[in-house]
């Protein structure tokens, strides 16, 4: 990693990353504390057995979303709302289904 162009550098000083980058320990969990903010605003709730499990329930139709890293499994009865919640996260990330 190279110091931005017009930096001294000192080289008893220490970088500090402000965002995590893609392969470091941290960004599968910088990448799910953000998913997991964006689902909340869609109305989804964490399920109290697993924070990985999401539920939203909107009368009678029900999306549960199970995430793994960067992949979520959806389960519902709702295709309508299934497609909303991918539109809605289609804002912030590039979603791609793999079928069945």
């Amino acid at each position: 990693m190279q110091p931005p162009a017009g930096l001294e550098e000192d080289g008893n000083k220490v970088w500090r990353l402000r965002k995590g980058l893609y392969g470091l320990s941290q960004a599968s969990r910088l990448f799910f504390k953000h998913l997991a903010a964006r689902l909340k605003e869609f109305g989804f709730v964490a399920a109290t057995s697993d924070e990985c499990v999401f539920v939203l329930r909107k009368g009678t139709s029900v999306l549960i979303f199970c995430t793994v890293v960067d992949d979520i499994l959806q389960v519902g009865n709702d295709p309508e709302l299934l497609q909303e919640a991918f539109a809605y996260l289609r804002k912030f990330y590039t979603v791609t289904d793999d079928g069945p």
